[in-house]
């Protein structure tokens, strides 16, 4: 093996790419949520924290297409693109969309445990090369 390199099981590589977009999923519901908390109900404060969200969940491959996140996340998308950027979503709206994110959050972290089995068992256990950054 070349120096510098580490032997690393595709397995390995998978999971971590996994928790990566696990976390960046993580990151992105907060973001969404709390942005409601601070009352930033403009379409264009939230169309582009709900487009980063459903975007960071269809990358991660391990949830399914009807997953309740993906689903709900894109009804809001297509609801708020009819509304114009300076529209606010109204109080009943935000409660709403308030509740959808935390519902979504919720099944999100409970799908998290049995994708990690469910990942571990697709992925091939050959040895890939991986060079260390140094």
């Amino acid at each position: 093996m070349p120096p510098g390199c580490l032997l690393l099981s595709s397995t390995a590589v998978a999971a971590s790419a996994t928790t990566s977009a696990a976390i960046e999923c993580l990151k992105n519901y907060t973001t969404a949520m709390d942005s409601l908390k601070l009352n930033m109900v403009a379409v264009d404060q939230v169309y582009p924290l709900l487009s980063d969200l459903s975007a960071s969940l269809d990358k991660l491959g391990i949830l399914p297409p009807d997953f309740e996140g993906k689903t709900k996340m894109k009804e809001w998308i297509s609801r708020l693109s009819k509304m114009g950027a300076a529209d606010e979503l109204t109080e009943q709206q935000t409660k709403q969309l308030d509740f959808d994110s935390e519902s979504s959050s919720n099944s999100f972290m409970a799908a998290l445990p049995n994708a990690g089995t469910f990942i571990m068992s697709l992925v091939s256990s050959k040895p890939i090369l991986v060079k260390m950054l140094m």
